[in-house]
């Protein structure tokens, strides 16, 4: 019996080995078909692949496998059969949009990184602040800005003397307020977002505060979720 070793069309890499044929016409003689050799290829080692060209079996590196990241932009390339990686690459993925190669690992840009959590913090103390309060009649009050100056207009129509009696839109439905009520509400929402803006202020000087290696570990909205001490 005799071998046959296949290989790719395209690159010449060998594929696999398989039985050889005998031609039906001739005797001792073996078909050998496209793309395959009777010449065993030869072993490759870790990172190489054995590659059929010029009717000869050569080693060529194989660096397919390895993931490589590119120091300049983060991005992962994908190396072809034959190519070796070069020293504008790195093994090591880049851990953040924040981070750039700096010698011989990834450093971190403690001003971009600080920027970027002090604004999504910001914006988590915006959807707190937004989110609404609930009274104790289990009646639902809306606290985004628009609806912070519709209550502030209602408690002054009430305050000034122009209405006895206000119908409020609440989240929940409308409600009849006097003053003594639109007050305890209104005070109820200043402590809501007061407290919001309390919060943003607390996390901010620890943001501030905060190491190389703790500024990269820190989700601001995950920061934001955890109880003030």
């Amino acid at each position: 019996m005799k071998n046959i070793y296949i290989y790719d069309a395209k690159t010449g890499e060998y594929l696999f080995s398989e039985d050889a044929e005998k031609s039906p016409l001739e005797k001792n003689v073996y078909l050998l078909p496209a793309n395959a050799t009777f010449l065993a290829p030869l072993d490759a080692g870790k990172n190489q692949a054995a590659v059929f060209v010029g009717g000869a079996w050569k080693l060529v590196p194989d660096y397919r496998t390895t993931k490589v990241f590119s120091r300049e932009t983060g991005s992962e390339i994908k190396l072809e059969l034959g190519s070796e990686p070069s020293s504008a690459v790195t093994t090591k993925p880049k851990p953040s949009l924040y981070h750039f190669w700096g010698g011989d690992d990834w450093q971190l840009n403690k001003a971009e990184k600080t920027e970027a959590l002090l604004k999504d913090l910001s914006y988590a103390r915006y959807q707190a602040e937004s989110a609404g309060i609930t009274l104790g009649n289990g009646v639902n009050v809306q606290t985004d800005r628009d609806s912070q100056a519709m209550l502030m207009a209602a408690y002054s129509l009430l305050k000034d003397g122009f209405q006895q009696m206000i119908d409020y839109k609440t989240a929940s439905g409308f409600v009849q307020l006097d003053l003594q009520a639109i007050t305890t509400i209104a005070q109820l929402v200043s402590q809501h977002v007061q407290a919001c803006f309390s919060k943003e202020k607390f996390l901010i000087e620890k943001i501030n505060a905060m190491t190389e290696a703790q500024l990269a570990a820190t989700n601001a909205y995950e920061l934001w979720e955890q109880p003030l001490p």
